[in-house]
């Protein structure tokens, strides 16, 4: 689960890099899926951050093991040398996009 979707970001990110007018880019897959659970969204901060907390400990399970996908994601993309946006803060320029655009 893990290698493909490394792989799959890295295709998004190898032709970013070609394009000088490029200076951020905001992939909110993880997110997004998140939010059209069925659910309906929380309509003021705390209670979207504690909707959504669930987000920082989600994980992986198998036989096996149980992997914790959002620190795993954060270490490959700090080996890759990426630059990211805490979820924490994320999850908050989120909440304020939806409510500024009247999704709240």
């Amino acid at each position: 689960m893990i290698d493909p979707a490394v792989k799959g970001t890295l295709n998004v990110l190898r032709p970013c890099v070609k394009v000088p007018s490029i200076k951020r880019l905001i992939i909110t897959s993880y997110v997004t899926a998140a939010l059209f659970s069925g659910k309906p969204l929380a309509d003021d901060l705390s209670s979207f951050l504690d909707q959504f907390g669930s987000l920082l400990n989600f994980k992986c399970t198998d036989e096996k093991q149980s992997i914790p996908v959002l620190q795993v994601s954060q270490e490959r993309a700090k080996s890759l040398g990426v630059n990211f946006t805490p979820i924490e803060v994320s999850l908050k320029d989120t909440f304020e996009s939806l409510k500024e655009k009247n999704f709240l």
